[in-house]
């Protein structure tokens, strides 16, 4: 319908079919044919043909000022959709943990976009639970979390990424720092720094801590985990850290690691998490893949040390 219309502008324009054909590369039997079929398709005349000249009559002039709105609307239409779908092309959107972004996402970019090449990129930081109620309503193709026990799996398609151990870890001048075959028991009078009580990480450390029957004497809450670091470093308690959050600092000498003979073993799963009703987009899968290429390449480079 969309090229009758328009050859029906350019047949107004040019006042020939002949002419409004060679101006949209068609024959005039074709052009011809397709204008007849719109009349046929409105069942009214729109033209008063001549030997010479093809003019607009009533039914024309008042279906003209409709082709015209017709067509510009449809050209934006078209606009919108082809934008659209560039978008979807070239702009990577999602959604992950602030310590992901900091610790793990500029080399995961610097490695996509040297693959994909430039893009946009637009990439935020909120809770777990905030990311997970952005995918559960569709706000973004995907969200990058640590996994958690009571995250409702209904309608989410969870994909395990990385699993990486955290580490009790104390100040080089602690009492336990360098100790041997120390025991759940001698973490007790120690005072343990715990990261802000509201957030995802914090439950878990409170439950593997009431799985392993400690109970510190003291307890200090700190906002982030970057000043929960600061906070052992200074001597003022022990705390668990992702090991990828303290790695420089035990290597450099500014932390230890507590070796707890009878503790179980902690480790978090890094896990990209997607609407399961929700068709992700090429850009967003190549990074998933990305990703999943880095840690494991990553998980390789820790085994063989």
């Amino acid at each position: 319908m969309f090229d009758k219309i328009s050859l029906f502008i350019e047949v107004a324009k040019c006042e020939s079919i002949s002419q409004a054909a060679e101006n949209l590369y068609l024959s005039q039997s074709t052009a011809s044919t397709k204008l007849r079929s719109l009349e046929s398709d409105l069942h009214v005349s729109l033209f008063d043909r001549t030997n010479r000249r093809i003019i607009l009559n009533k039914n024309g002039r008042v279906f003209l000022n409709f082709a015209q709105e017709t067509m510009t609307s449809y050209a934006k239409t078209m606009q919108t959709i082809n934008n659209n779908q560039q978008l979807s092309r070239s702009t990577l959107s999602f959604c992950a943990g602030i310590y992901f972004n900091i610790y793990f996402l500029p080399d995961l970019l610097r490695r996509f976009i040297k693959q994909f090449g430039n893009m946009n990129i637009q990439i935020t930081s909120p809770s777990t639970e905030e990311i997970i109620a952005s995918i559960r309503h569709k706000k973004y193709d995907f969200g990058i979390i640590n996994a958690a026990k009571d995250i409702d799996h209904s309608g989410f398609v969870i994909d395990f990424i990385y699993e990486h151990p955290l580490y009790f870890i104390c100040s080089p001048k602690n009492s336990l720092a360098g100790r041997k075959n120390i025991l759940t028991e001698d973490i007790h009078n120690q005072t343990f720094i715990f990261n802000k009580k509201s957030s995802n990480y914090q439950a878990y450390v409170s439950s593997c801590l009431k799985d392993m029957n400690i109970k510190p004497k003291m307890q200090i809450t700190i906002e982030t985990m970057e000043a929960t670091k600061k906070a052992v470093i200074n001597n003022l308690g022990i705390s668990i850290l992702p090991d990828y959050i303290v790695k420089k600092e035990l290597k450099d000498g500014e932390l230890n690691h507590i070796h707890i003979k009878d503790s179980i073993p902690l480790t978090r799963r890094i896990c990209c998490i997607h609407n399961a009703k929700r068709q992700m987009s090429q850009t967003s899968l190549k990074f998933i893949r990305t990703c999943s290429e880095y840690f494991h390449e990553l998980e390789a480079s820790y085994n063989d040390k």
